[in-house]
């Protein structure tokens, strides 16, 4: 006989309201600075908030804690994934730091503002608002579209805000509006994406919509392990410590065909999930592999119902993970009252059941079950 898996997920939210803000462990880093720039290889500089004449503010790169300043003086900066820097200066001119020579080396052009991928590709805001891709053999390359503010994922594809506070991606053919609004966006080498929101707080992209952190910036960049960096309204340069582990991805609220009312009788890997909350629950199920990336299945369980969740290549040999969010309505296109997630161990044949109690944010709480049957 095939020994089937049952989860029930039982949600009683305590205290509605808003979500909270995730913590993200964020450090003063005993600087000061306009803004902030981080390579693939780890490196992070700054433009200072100290002036050198002319409208430029002196430029300085964080070595074993310490802020050590770089000849020359600029407005905008970012840094390559060699660790080098490219920076804007303020008549616009363009700059990447040539190590041999242990400073700047011209690059023809103007600017307002650059971003650097993980992969080396650079893009560029023009002076009216245009947007360029550098090319080594022909120079700038005029795309698409205008913006004020720049960054490049791992694959080389841009990100941009404009002037309307738009957030716009390049896919390669054109451009793909993301939802929301931004003053600033920063973009990790292992592809986490950040921005500074209208009102200065910062945000995740977890690959449907914004997750919100603590924290309050002006300027954003994000290093080689996901954390964000950035410039608050005093000038102080601020890191995070844990925003790698911030948040898992959101699988979109998509309506379809209800599943069965049960799991067929000669297979195994399913899982019901059963809401007994006055809200409904967007419900993810992920393969317990870390990170967790790999989304199995997921739901909108509706307030005191069930959703029969299919997680293909799950057996009682291996371990998975729930996600459950608690939504103001009852089709999971509201916002996030509070959010959890709980790793649900291997079936244990020789427990016929098995609780599992986890404290989530703003007071929610939801039990595991498995069952054998």
């Amino acid at each position: 006989m095939t020994t089937k898996k049952w989860l029930g997920a039982l949600a009683c939210c305590m205290a509605a309201g808003s979500a909270l803000a995730q913590q993200i462990g964020w450090q003063y880093k005993n600087g000061n600075a306009k803004d902030i720039g981080a390579g693939a290889d780890g490196s992070v500089w700054v433009i200072s908030s100290g002036g050198v004449g002319g409208g430029d503010y002196k430029i300085y790169r964080y070595v074993n804690g310490t802020w050590k300043q770089a000849p020359g003086g600029a407005v905008r900066i970012d840094v390559g994934p060699d660790g080098n820097a490219w920076v804007i200066n303020y008549t616009h001119g363009i700059y990447r730091w040539n190590p041999a020579i242990n400073n700047w080396t011209n690059v023809p052009g103007q600017g307002s503002d650059i971003g650097i991928g993980a992969n080396g590709t650079v893009w560029l805001i023009g002076t009216d608002q245009s947007i360029y891709r550098y090319d080594t053999r022909a120079g700038w390359v005029k795309m698409p579209g205008n913006a004020v503010r720049i960054d490049v994922d791992p694959k080389g594809n841009a990100w941009v805000v404009n002037g309307l506070n738009d957030i716009w991606r390049w896919d390669g053919n054109g451009w793909v509006n993301v939802p929301g609004k931004a003053k600033d966006i920063g973009i990790g080498s292992e592809g986490s994406v950040w921005i500074v929101g209208l009102d200065g707080s910062v945000w995740k992209y977890n690959g449907y919509d914004w997750s919100k952190s603590d924290g309050n910036l002006v300027n954003i960049t994000v290093d080689n392990h996901g954390n964000p960096w950035g410039v608050n309204s005093s000038d102080q340069v601020w890191g995070a410590s844990n925003g790698g582990n911030f948040t898992l991805p959101l699988a979109p609220p998509v309506d379809g065909p209800a599943p069965a009312a049960f799991p067929p009788a000669d297979q195994e890997g399913y899982v019901f999930a059963y809401n007994k909350s006055r809200y409904a629950m967007w419900v993810t199920l992920y393969q317990n592999i870390t990170p967790l990336t790999k989304i199995l299945d997921s739901a909108c369980v509706p307030s005191n119902g069930g959703k029969l969740m299919h997680a293909a290549g799950l057996s009682n040999s291996l371990s998975y993970s729930l996600r459950a969010e608690l939504m103001v309505d009852g089709n999971c296109h509201s916002p996030v009252l509070c959010d959890t997630q709980v790793k649900v161990d291997s079936f244990n044949p020789i427990l016929q059941y098995r609780y599992a109690t986890l404290s989530a944010p703003q007071g929610c709480w939801w039990d595991l079950q498995t069952l054998r049957r």
